[in-house]
């Protein structure tokens, strides 16, 4: 493995190193002291050059950075818009796939006893719950994590600044109603990540944040982030959480890594094989694993890549971490307001066919 990737590198460095020019020759040097590329650099392969052009040109505007990553390799890192690698970017809801990791490095150690444990057990100190029935007793850990809690949710925009605004975040989402049986509809609500964060700090003893950094962030080398939380140790959402792109990529590879992270392990292969997993259809496109977005088989991308071979975190306005493990490729996406149909274009249309074309020669 370690002869595949120094050749990979090398073949990629002599494709690439006629590409820099003068204008753009400032040395880059990841965080861990290892050379890389140029800053700014495009480099001389027709597909990744027509992206940067359709970036700079206007088609995808709102783009501010890629990166991608194959074989454990960066071979490719831009930035626009005055981004650069040292500034934090807001990452919205891709943060969620951290949460969804730290429930699963809480499961390895045995503070929390299984996904199937159920929600309301986890909060012994609410002893006063609105709209309490044997539907709501049976919400479990995985109904969280899936999206599929049941609970009334109208909208992020519509119910978080309702969250925001009242004392207690945990015990809003508790009293909410159910509008569908747990575990049977996906619903995607910001809310069941709330109490995600509040069963960390249940069973753990620290808050999500604290959990997160002690286990994933300083193993990783992570140290530059913004992670606000109220008073309850619970984290915001949107732009409350940011991070540098090259340091998603990390955690990108963590998770091709099956878990592993210079040669320690991190997340148990079994967590990141499960969480990674279809567990809820959303629609006839996407599949949902824990906190982790999947192709349905009926996606017309599926024709080229299999079904469960990829796994996508998802971020409003365009913050996006694909992994693709047949390809060994890990690519960070951050935007200022891309649509979705415009992320998926770029990754199928460039980044995937770039890919294969690097696994193919």
């Amino acid at each position: 493995m370690k002869t595949r990737s120094c050749l990979l590198f090398l073949v990629l460095t002599v494709c690439f190193a006629t590409a820099f020019n003068g204008q753009n020759s400032a040395p880059v040097i990841s965080s861990d002291g290892k050379y890389l590329f140029y800053n700014k650099a495009i480099p001389q392969n027709e597909i990744l050059k027509e992206l940067v052009e359709k970036v700079e040109n206007g088609k995808y505007d709102k783009v501010n950075s890629i990166l991608i990553q194959i074989d454990g390799e960066l071979v490719f890192e831009r930035y626009f818009h005055g981004f650069d690698r040292n500034k934090l970017h807001f990452i919205a809801s891709a943060h969620k796939t951290m949460i969804s990791a730290s429930i699963g490095i809480a499961i390895d150690q045995g503070k929390i006893k299984s996904v199937d444990e159920k929600v309301l057990d986890f909060f012994p100190e609410y002893k006063d719950i609105k709209n309490l029935d044997d539907r709501k007793r049976n919400i479990t850990l995985k109904d969280l994590l899936t999206m599929s809690s049941g609970l009334s949710w109208e909208g992020d925009n519509i119910d978080m600044p309702k969250i925001i605004e009242s004392d207690d975040w945990i015990k809003y989402m508790l009293d909410l109603p159910l509008s569908h049986d747990p575990g049977t509809f996906f619903k995607y609500t910001t809310g069941n990540r709330i109490l995600l964060d509040g069963i960390l700090q249940n069973t753990t003893g620290l808050s999500a944040k604290e959990f997160t950094i002690k286990y994933i962030l300083t193993p990783l080398g992570i140290t530059n982030y913004y992670w606000k939380t109220n008073k309850q140790n619970i984290a915001f959402h949107g732009g409350d959480i940011q991070f540098r792109p090259i340091d998603l990529i990390k955690f990108g590879q963590l998770y091709l890594n099956e878990g592993i992270w210079n040669d320690k392990r991190i997340i148990s292969q079994e967590w990141i094989k499960l969480s990674t997993s279809p567990h809820i259809k959303v629609n006839d496109l996407h599949n949902y694993g824990f906190q982790w977005w999947l192709l349905h088989k009926n996606n017309p991308f599926c024709t080229t890549i299999k079904e469960n071979d990829v796994f996508i975190a998802i971020g409003a306005g365009g913050q996006i971490i694909w992994i693709v493990p047949h390809l060994k490729l890990v690519t960070v996406l951050t935007a200022e307001g891309n649509t979705q149909q415009e992320s998926s274009a770029i990754m199928w249309d460039y980044i995937v066919k770039f890919a294969q074309n690097v696994k193919n020669h």
